[in-house]
């Protein structure tokens, strides 16, 4: 069926009737009207919702703990004095063994005049080939004595004298060199320490009893290892800063349980080191347990200023106010409160405070920038 097209947006018969109706009513009639139905609709639904507008923060108590102004650096432990001993003759290689019958190794600690080993065997005995040195000497003497009696007498020239008696000194230091070397041929420890290194060979094996080694070879090195010292390098800042004997803490880098040992500032050089162009600066650390291992690397803090279990707060717990004044803030039920408060030392993380918050109180730390005295807070962490 066709519809004609005047007939599609056609309203409604009432509603056609009612605005007919109003058109024909007074303009004031009209807008009652409408005021009238607006007022009968149903209003929306309102939703209440519970906003939080205090601001959140973190709190921790103020605490007692230690304050430090430190000198950082770095070096390497080594023993302070060292030893090293070397064979004098040609001869076989026999290590001592100690009280307990084994033989002394590296580690193995020893007291000054222990025997540490012999040289022996055919090679050494015709190295110092002593018997013919001795009779030498002793042909070199009687010559000698007897050419003295003949020189005086005026009998022989004084350069024929001259040749017995240079002949006659050098078989005396031939012999007497031999003598040296017998004795030579038990080697002892120069010093009370612990042995360090012994004979190796290139692929660094230790030799094996009756090797043959030659004049010149390590025998073994000993050091004392109850007290360390490490070299360190300071700039001109630092070095303005330290004084000969402040306190050291010393920590092996490789340590995983964060121990420390206690030290001093032994010595300050006076010669500017050429190619770090820093100070070279001394620091001695006592080691009697001989935890502490030569050559080892360690961070080194020289203590240049000190103060013992004092109430602190972290850094970001301080700001300055309008007035340029030092202040934390303090939670007081719901609201902080803002505090001046007076500083002391100060290391990478702590303020000492003297004077302005108690033991106990808690203190906002992060973000104070953004608080102001009265501020509602909400804790949302507390250490």
């Amino acid at each position: 069926m066709f519809i004609q097209p005047s007939h599609l947006h056609q309203p409604p018969k009432r509603i056609r009737h009612s605005v007919r109706f109003l058109r024909y009513l007074p303009l004031p009639a009209v807008i009652c009207s409408v005021l009238f139905g607006l007022s009968s609709c149903d209003p929306p639904t309102q939703t209440n919702f519970d906003v939080d507008v205090r601001t959140p923060v973190q709190v921790q108590a103020v605490r007692l703990g230690d304050i430090e102004n430190i000198v950082p650096s770095t070096g390497r432990l080594q023993p302070r004095e060292s030893a090293t001993v070397t064979a004098q003759v040609l001869g076989r290689l026999y290590y001592e063994r100690d009280e307990n019958g084994e033989r002394f190794y590296e580690g193995h600690q020893v007291k000054r005049g222990d025997v540490l080993a012999r040289i022996s065997g055919a090679e050494a005995e015709l190295s110092l080939n002593l018997p013919a040195k001795k009779q030498e000497f002793e042909i070199a003497q009687r010559e000698y004595n007897r050419q003295v009696k003949l020189y005086e007498d005026g009998n022989i020239t004084e350069r024929d004298f001259e040749q017995t008696r240079q002949t006659f000194t050098n078989a005396e230091t031939a012999y007497r060199r031999a003598l040296l070397d017998e004795q030579n041929m038990v080697v002892f420890a120069p010093m009370d320490g612990v042995i360090l290194k012994l004979a190796r060979d290139q692929d660094n094996i230790l030799l094996a009893d009756e090797t043959l080694i030659s004049s010149g070879q390590l025998i073994a090195q000993i050091a004392d290892l109850s007290s360390l010292e490490a070299n360190i390098g300071l700039v001109s800042t630092q070095r303005k800063k330290i004084e000969i004997g402040d306190p050291v803490r010393i920590r092996p880098s490789a340590a995983y349980d964060e121990e420390t040992y206690d030290g001093i500032l032994e010595r300050i050089l006076p010669l500017v080191d050429e190619q770090s162009h820093t100070y070279p600066v001394v620091v001695v650390v006592p080691n009697d347990d001989l935890l502490l291992q030569p050559r080892s690397f360690v961070e080194v803090e020289i203590i240049i200023e000190q103060r013992l279990q004092v109430p602190y707060v972290s850094h970001d717990s301080v700001k300055k106010n309008r007035n340029n004044h030092d202040v934390v803030f303090v939670v007081e039920g719901q609201r902080v409160v803002e505090r001046r408060v007076r500083l002391g030392l100060q290391d990478d993380e702590h303020i000492e405070i003297l004077e302005g918050v108690e033991l106990g109180e808690r203190v906002v730390f992060g973000g104070v920038e953004h608080l102001w005295g009265g501020q509602t807070v909400n804790v949302v962490r507390e250490l």
